[in-house]
């Protein structure tokens, strides 16, 4: 009898432990708003993010005649972008709105940065 009762605990643990993990993992969304080529055109610099639906992409960056590509992988959610470049573990958040056909991201000083749809 007491073999049984042991046998019970420790499935019951071990249930308990995948559910625990299933719980914690990071479930990552891609609000399909997002997804596309956004470009930002202003002041010298040229700044295109591509967001695919698989919540990869990448992003180019111009100012004046240099130019940085990345790779990025990307997820959403509670109006906030969350990427990685180049996969780099730090992962920068973004404030962001759909707003007109619009992207708008808010930098880290709260500035608000428009990108177009590109078609």
């Amino acid at each position: 009898m007491k073999k049984y009762i042991k046998i019970i605990c420790m499935v019951f643990i071990l249930f308990i432990g995948v559910v625990i993990l299933a719980g914690c993992s990071k479930k990552a969304s891609i609000d399909s708003g997002v997804v596309g080529n956004w470009k930002y055109d202003e002041d010298g610099t040229l700044a295109i993010y591509v967001f695919n639906k698989d919540g990869t992409g990448s992003y180019t960056i111009t100012v004046e005649e240099n130019t940085v590509v990345k790779d990025l992988d990307y997820y959403t959610k509670d109006g906030k972008l969350f990427i990685n470049y180049d996969k780099d573990p730090d992962t920068f958040e973004l404030e962001y709105k759909l707003k007109n056909g619009n992207l708008l991201v808010y930098d880290s000083l709260g500035e608000e940065l428009v990108y177009k749809k590109i078609k």
